[in-house]
């Protein structure tokens, strides 16, 4: 009796599955939704930071494209779980690259250091994830990765369609290449495939790609930078105003200059150049621990 009650329910489980995908295919509310056939791709590899393997590492999501940032093909009325989104129709977002927002990530992390976000898009806690990698493994669109956890600054976008990203996202990587431009150390960032990678063996994370990206597709994890401060020794060579990429620093030739605090991104450079060492970076210490 037991065996033949559970062979039914098995059977209406099967049946109901069958009754609910149909529903789903035939609902009149859905049959103007086209959903474009997308060839199968390989997956990439799983981590594709350029990090040193014995550093500690913190995962990171590659994407910004939440739900009022990124088109979609379609409202989704099915299953949840990314991986499944991803088999069934490749996800709902225009962007091939772009998180599905399914949140496999949040279910596989074994210390519950991602959570969903307000904006369709999974939050990592930096002081919980340990690095493992099993969310990089999960991820259907392979949109998370694994960067140096002393490493701050990092491109969330592996778009390759070029100026075509501003069709449907409007915080994607357009492959412009103003970070190329502007990045002041040389190396650290080379334009493949219409997309920027960085090298983090050299990049110093100094956060100047960050605020001259026009679509603003870097993230930097410091949530408050430092700031440069010249001291009354200053005198007046000119050097650290001729270097500054945003104006921040102001004065004439010969008198001691000042920084304008509202417009300083606390990159270092003008610390750094500074020949009789008059500048000081207010804030400077301990501020990547707090990243």
């Amino acid at each position: 009796m037991i065996v033949v009650i559970l062979k039914t329910a098995a059977v209406m489980a099967v049946l109901s599955g069958l009754i609910a995908a149909a529903w789903y295919a035939l609902d009149p509310r859905r049959r103007n939704v086209r959903v474009p056939v997308i060839p199968a791709e390989p997956l990439p590899e799983a981590s594709r930071a350029d990090a040193p393997a014995n550093d500690p590492q913190v995962a990171v999501l590659r994407c910004k494209g939440g739900t009022e940032k990124a088109r979609r093909r379609f409202v989704l009325a099915g299953p949840r779980d990314c991986r499944r989104q991803y088999i069934l129709f490749r996800g709902n977002k225009v962007c091939p690259h772009g998180c599905i927002g399914g949140f496999h990530c949040v279910s596989v992390c074994p210390n519950q250091a991602i959570q969903p976000g307000p904006d369709g898009l999974p939050v990592i806690d930096i002081a919980k994830c340990a690095g493992c990698g099993t969310c990089v493994k999960g991820c259907p669109r392979r949109v998370i990765e694994l960067v140096t956890r002393g490493h701050l600054i990092y491109l969330a976008c592996d778009s390759a369609s070029g100026d075509k990203t501003r069709e449907f996202c409007s915080v994607g990587c357009t492959g412009c290449g103003v970070c190329f431009a502007e990045c002041p150390h040389a190396g650290a960032i080379a334009m493949a495939d219409n997309r920027p990678r960085l090298d983090y063996h050299i990049c110093t994370s100094c956060g100047i790609c960050h605020h001259k990206c026009p679509n603003v597709s870097f993230i930097d994890r410091v949530a408050k930078r430092p700031y440069a401060l010249i001291s009354l020794q200053c005198d007046g060579c000119g050097d650290c105003k001729r270097l500054c990429q945003f104006g921040a620093i102001h004065g004439q030739m010969g008198k001691r200059h000042m920084v304008i605090k509202e417009q300083c991104v606390g990159c270092g450079r003008c610390f750094q150049v500074c020949p009789i060492r008059v500048i000081t970076m207010v804030g400077a210490l301990g501020y990547t621990q707090a990243a």
